[in-house]
């Protein structure tokens, strides 16, 4: 994964950068400085004083921990990657629901697989609105003929968030109904008409 990553434009941090990136990135420790976010990769790595190749697209970084003791767990807003090392699956996805608990429910992940049975774990285990496949996250996200999601700039992301919608956001979220209820032929169907081959194969009991 890392190669494949330092094959198309990655930096990985040795351990010193690593911590001369983090004080440019958090002066304060728990700030991301503006001056970093949506960013290239060379423009963040002049400012740390960071020497890497004039073409590096991405800067990354080894993962340690999760939380507040390490900001590089959360949200950077740059193109600045934290790489996570696993052996198991499962150990990947309990590292993600506390990336998640930490960064923020209810965005979206991303994974690149062919493994069908891993996407459908990430899909039960991830509290997102979106779990993007084998496609680039951003453009995915955001709608795009090949997503199937919705064309939007808002991305909602349901009560997780404390939103009230999960959905890509469009004009059908800002319009208003006023919806007039009249009285109408009183129609209550029978238990019968509801569980019917329920209660055929199990009784009411």
């Amino acid at each position: 994964m890392i190669a494949a990553l330092k094959a198309e434009g990655g930096y990985l941090c040795s351990t010193e950068e690593r911590e001369i990136l983090r004080k440019t990135m958090w002066p304060d420790g728990h700030t991301l400085n503006r001056e970093v976010v949506a960013k290239s990769a060379v423009f963040i790595a002049d400012l740390a004083g960071l020497k890497v190749p004039r073409d590096t697209k991405i800067l990354m970084v080894m993962g340690e921990k999760i939380g507040p003791d390490d900001r590089f767990s959360g949200e950077k807003l740059s193109p600045v990657l934290t790489v996570w090392k696993w052996t198991d699956f499962d150990e990947m996805l309990d590292r993600m629901e506390k990336i998640l608990k930490f960064s923020g429910e209810g965005h979206s992940v991303n994974i690149q697989t062919e493994n069908d049975e891993r996407i459908q774990k990430l899909g039960i285990r991830a509290n997102v609105s979106r779990v993007v496949c084998n496609m680039g996250h951003t453009e995915a996200n955001s709608g795009g003929w090949t997503s199937c999601l919705g064309f939007t700039d808002t991305l909602g992301c349901g009560t997780w968030a404390g939103n009230i919608s999960c959905e890509n956001i469009n004009w059908k979220q800002f319009l208003m109904y006023t919806r007039v209820s009249v009285p109408v032929p009183n129609y209550q169907p029978s238990d019968e008409v509801l569980f019917g081959a329920y209660l055929k194969k199990y009784g009411k009991d």
